[in-house]
């Protein structure tokens, strides 16, 4: 799920349909599990920089349960105890009896509820982690091939398309399937689709 929603992302944020360029199930799989990664990875470094504040609401959590339970513990008068019981006392048996079952069905019944929820949840993120990565991917691509030609990454680098009969393209290739290539062009800030038969792809390397 996370891999299929990563692809349709990616090629939607280029102005494309995804099932124009079909990709095999082993790829799905592979991105997927590699877009799974990332977010764990992202979820460990957030963690890591922001652990402080799990510290501080735990630490402030264990103090005031640490205070209320020495505070039962220690009370010689038994204030809080005698309170509770003379509150209790105020009603019939069969009401406070009523009220706890009433508790217990009533949690039941939330919970029943809400495990279709966060059933929902779980099987709803990872489309939704696939979505984010595939967005940030193609932001990241298209921040990079509006730079031109000159960047210094050679994954990144212009790619010469050569046709018979027709001028010749210099821009980065996006997208490929049997049939049909995706190119950026950044001279002209253009995304063009062409047929991949007959065309002749020239990189240049230092």
């Amino acid at each position: 799920m996370a891999g299929s929603r990563y692809h349709e992302a990616r090629i939607a944020a280029w102005g494309l349909d995804a099932d124009l360029f079909p990709k095999p199930v082993e790829w799905v799989l592979m991105t997927g599990y590699y877009v799974m990664i990332g977010a764990i990875a992202d979820a460990y470094l957030y963690l890591k920089t922001y652990w402080w504040k799990l510290a501080l609401w735990g630490l402030c959590l264990a103090s005031a349960c640490f205070i209320m339970v020495m505070l039962v513990l220690n009370e010689k008068d038994q204030v809080l105890k005698r309170t509770l019981s003379a509150w209790m006392k105020r009603f019939p048996r069969w009401m406070l009896v009523l009220g706890l079952s009433s508790s217990y069905f009533a949690a039941v019944g939330l919970f029943i509820l809400h495990v279709p929820l966060l059933f929902g949840t779980v099987l709803y993120l990872p489309s939704q982690l696939g979505k984010e990565a595939g967005d940030k991917v193609a932001n990241a691509q298209l921040t990079q091939y509006s730079e031109g030609c000159e960047t210094g990454v050679l994954k990144h680098r212009c790619i010469v398309f050569k046709r018979d009969g027709l001028p010749e393209l210099k821009g980065f290739l996006v997208e490929s399937s049997d049939s049909q290539l995706v190119v950026y062009l950044p001279g002209q800030k253009l995304v063009q689709v062409m047929k991949r038969e007959g065309v002749e792809l020239v990189m240049r390397v230092p």
